[in-house]
């Protein structure tokens, strides 16, 4: 059978937050949940919980100032102490309230960090396949593939810009021939990986 946890951040809001716990009893509820517990002390929160004889299923973690429209600060690298200081709290009242869980508002830190991280990993992919000298100067170069993990990071290891390099300076046709053959691998593989992440943008956006 179902069983309903009554949000005191919506309901009964015609009575002060700290009366609602009693209304929620009174209305045969035996958990709650709510937004902001911090106007009162984990004290009194919990004596009303108890009082009640209810669970408290989530509370969240402080979001900022809510009166003046912020909703949540976790992708805000300026106040990333605040944002620390916020979960201590939080802690401290989960404790206090019995609440197994906390409620960081992500869906605002995805929507505000989205367009970074996607452009991050493109512009990445992007340049680690397609700027052959960073990969000269870094993988060294290598005619084959150096499979030891364990003892061969720092060791020359193959890399398709600098084959294609190799290949495109070589005196042979069919080097030239498998030269632009990679290169077209590597714009095709972009390319694929850009639209991929163009289309799970658009479904995280809808």
């Amino acid at each position: 059978m179902p069983r309903f946890a009554a949000n005191l951040s919506m309901l009964f809001t015609e009575v002060p937050f700290i009366e609602r716990f009693d209304r929620a009893a009174r209305a045969g509820f035996g958990s709650v949940e709510f937004l902001f517990p911090y106007a009162h002390t984990p004290g009194e929160v919990a004596a009303k919980v108890r009082g009640n004889r209810l669970s408290v299923v989530l509370h969240n973690l402080p979001a900022g100032d809510w009166d003046a429209g912020e909703r949540g600060i976790a992708c805000l690298p300026d106040r990333v102490d605040e944002f620390r200081a916020g979960v201590a709290k939080a802690i401290e009242y989960a404790t206090a309230l019995g609440a197994p869980q906390n409620f960081v508002i992500k869906s605002v830190t995805w929507k505000a960090a989205r367009a970074g991280i996607i452009t991050g990993v493109l512009l990445s992919v992007a340049r680690i396949s397609g700027e052959t000298a960073p990969l000269l100067f870094t993988a060294l170069g290598n005619s084959g593939w150096n499979w030891n993990v364990a003892e061969g990071m720092n060791e020359p290891m193959a890399s398709l810009p600098g084959v294609i390099y190799a290949f495109a300076t070589g005196p042979y046709q069919d080097q030239h021939d498998l030269a632009w053959a990679g290169a077209l691998l590597i714009t095709t593989t972009v390319l694929a990986l850009s639209i991929l992440a163009r289309i799970l943008d658009n479904q995280k956006r809808t």
